[in-house]
């Protein structure tokens, strides 16, 4: 998974945006019209839009839901507002996704193999369990979260 990572950052270099970076729900407020305000900018970035809107999308829907339907409602309303996504660069989306993943699941390796802290390691070692657990349904499910996303493109 981590070879499939490293092999699509150049893909993902060939268009980039300055971006806010950090889109997950507590960095989004919503106005008396439902219309959003993005807050904690500290993590903005040149990114590539594609990568950028399919791993806010898969944030937002959760990867454990098989119909992902905020994924495909928050894609949708993404187009509709004027943003693009690239067809060459959504296959590369998913394994930036997955390469999130893997360096999650090995920060947490380290700490399990050189924290002092009983407390940090038991919760390191539920981290890795767990990014284990997501790791392999995320990979099952990225066909058919490609389809989903060619589809609306």
């Amino acid at each position: 998974m981590n070879n499939n990572y490293l092999a699509v950052i150049p893909i993902l270099l060939e268009d980039t945006v300055v971006t806010h970076g950090d889109l997950n729900q507590f960095n989004v407020l919503w106005d008396k019209t439902e219309q959003p305000i993005l807050i904690d900018w500290e993590s903005a970035r040149k990114l590539n839009p594609t990568r950028e809107i399919v791993r806010a999308s898969l944030g937002w829907s959760g990867t454990a839901d098989s119909s992902l339907s905020i994924y495909t409602r928050m894609l949708r309303t993404y187009i509709k507002s004027g943003g693009t996504i690239n067809p060459n660069h959504i296959h590369a989306a998913f394994y930036s996704s997955i390469g999130s993943m893997v360096f999650w699941m090995l920060y947490n390796i380290e700490i399990t193999c050189t924290s002092d802290a009983t407390e940090a390691k038991d919760i390191a070692i539920k981290e890795v369990n767990g990014v284990m657990m997501a790791m392999t349904q995320f990979n099952i499910l990225v066909p058919d979260l490609i389809s989903k996303t060619n589809h609306l493109i």
